[in-house]
């Protein structure tokens, strides 16, 4: 046989078989639109039409299979200038009500949600609607030897800034989905033999090489963007239950597949260890008991210490991976955060002399929990404070009754100035300094903003000045030390000039 007849045979041969592919390609996709939503269901009923909820879905961009055509990920590349209408084909007639869809890739690494093409309608990621029993039990998926994955799609940490995508999606256009699940976990009576099933995990037969390993779908991140990489498969006879089953073929993921998820989110399931500590006023507690002295209206800081071993594993910044944290007081919740949250706490008035129990419970976002609990005995720090008494022709200030509390007992007077205002800390007097817990005082020191001051530990006196203040600062056994600043203009209604007095420079 001459060459010529030779090549025009094979030329013969080649077209038969890609007519044959695209009569077959082309009568599956006939049929599985003929059944998507001419039943007892439309994808109306999954998909909510007229906004598309742009901010609930975290993966977008597009597919495309060489049967199926383009595969939407998010109804964001269907409405571009944001008229909630399709204005592009590929997502259905243009000018029609954009459907609010997407897929999501959960805190729990679960995907959920649904992409589209116009082949075959909506494709679930749900757990709920793409097995027969609702719930996807292991045995629901499709068996083989490249099928090991039997779960609903989720991602897997890798290494920092990678992980694969693996598990099952499913065109529910394909399954005799009833408008709640499918009803068959095989191929929908009507759907040209083709189950439905999209798997993510490794396949043999289609795959692509990322850093010299082989993956079908990866979520990689590349100059800050996680972009969504490789393929999924669509079938070939993964369906052996009803022969022959379709060949949808591999789904591959176009440049502008891409999510906010960070890969590294994707961390392996480790327990954290929950730990924090308590900011007092006599410094730092972080061990199981001790005594947490407080300063009156100035509340005590929980700062949570929490460690998630999945932090250093996944390269995650601090706390990323913690989902909630709940801080307890004396087994009373006082708060519940997001995140890795420290906490001001607020001492109540009637807080306990006894010790109090107070912890912190940490669950990160595989559900897992740890609880840390301090013994703590909550104690009032120093208060610094004094009373006063106005030097007059009838009052020498020399005994304790003539001393009054400098923020209400002078209030309505007219002064001169450099009149002598007489300053005691004594408990014998209204207002004084009190020691922390379990201490006393062993230290007074006073300064005077406008000159010296005459006196020195619980006594002493300054000429009254408008403008003027006075600070007392006390320091008890335990070391802790607390100021009292009070304002002399607040003191009197009135501060006059004294024509006698000569104010003297203060340096």
């Amino acid at each position: 046989m001459s060459n010529k007849k030779i090549f025009l045979a094979v030329l013969f041969v080649i077209f038969v078989f890609v007519s044959v592919v695209v009569l077959y390609d082309g009568k599956q996709i006939e049929e599985m639109t003929n059944i998507s939503f001419v039943g007892d269901w439309s994808a109306q009923d999954l998909l909510a039409a007229g906004t598309c909820g742009s901010s609930t879905y975290n993966v977008s961009g597009w597919a495309y299979s060489a049967v199926a055509g383009p595969i939407s990920l998010s109804c964001r590349n269907c409405d571009l200038n944001g008229d909630s209408l399709i204005d592009n084909a590929n997502c259905g007639n243009v000018g029609g009500a954009i459907a609010d869809y997407g897929i999501n890739i959960n805190p729990n690494k679960t995907l959920s949600g649904y992409a589209w093409t116009n082949a075959f309608g909506p494709i679930s990621f749900n757990a709920s609607e793409i097995c027969a029993s609702g719930a996807c039990t292991s045995g629901e998926f499709p068996s083989g030897a490249n099928n090991t994955e039997s779960h609903v799609a989720s991602v897997e940490y890798v290494s920092s800034g990678l992980a694969k995508v693996t598990g099952w999606a499913r065109a529910l256009g394909a399954c005799d989905f009833n408008g709640t699940k499918c009803t068959k976990n095989t191929a929908g009576t009507n759907a040209g033999g083709w189950d439905g099933w999209i798997k993510f995990d490794y396949n043999t037969s289609t795959t692509f090489v990322d850093g010299g390993s082989v993956y079908n779908t990866i979520i990689k991140t590349v100059d800050s963007e996680h972009q969504i990489q490789g393929n999924a498969w669509g079938g070939d006879l993964l369906d052996t239950r009803t022969y022959p089953s379709a060949v949808i073929g591999e789904i591959r993921f176009l440049n502008s597949a891409k999510t906010t998820y960070n890969p590294n989110n994707a961390c392996p399931d480790e327990i954290p260890v929950a730990g924090f500590s308590l900011i007092c006023a006599n410094g730092t507690i972080s061990s199981a008991s001790g005594s947490c002295y407080y300063y009156e209206g100035r509340n005590v800081t929980l700062i949570n210490q929490t460690f998630d071993p999945d932090e250093d594993e996944c390269s995650l910044s601090d706390g990323a991976n913690i989902k909630e944290s709940v801080w307890k007081v004396n087994s009373n919740t006082v708060n519940t955060s997001t995140g890795k949250a420290n906490y001001t706490y607020i001492l109540p008035t009637n807080i306990p002399t006894s010790l109090v129990p107070v912890a912190l419970t940490v669950t990160n976002y595989q559900e897992f929990s740890d609880t840390e609990t301090y013994s703590v005995y909550f104690k009032k720090g120093i208060v610094s404070d004094f009373s006063c008494c106005l030097k007059t022709e009838t009052t020498d200030c020399s005994t304790n009754a003539e001393f009054v509390n400098c923020d209400t007992g002078l209030t309505g007077l007219t002064v001169e100035e450099g009149t002598l205002l007489y300053l005691r800390d004594s408990t014998s007097v209204p207002k004084y300094s009190v020691a922390s817990v379990g201490a006393s005082i062993t230290s007074r020191e006073w300064s005077y903003d406008k000159g010296g001051v005459n006196g020195s530990n619980t006594d002493a006196n300054v000429p009254i000045r408008p403008g003027a203040s006075i600070t007392l600062t006390a320091t008890d056994s335990l070391g802790l030390y607390d100021a009292e600043t009070k304002s002399l203009d607040a003191m009197f209604t009135k501060i006059v000039k004294n024509p006698d007095f000569e104010e003297i420079p203060f340096d």
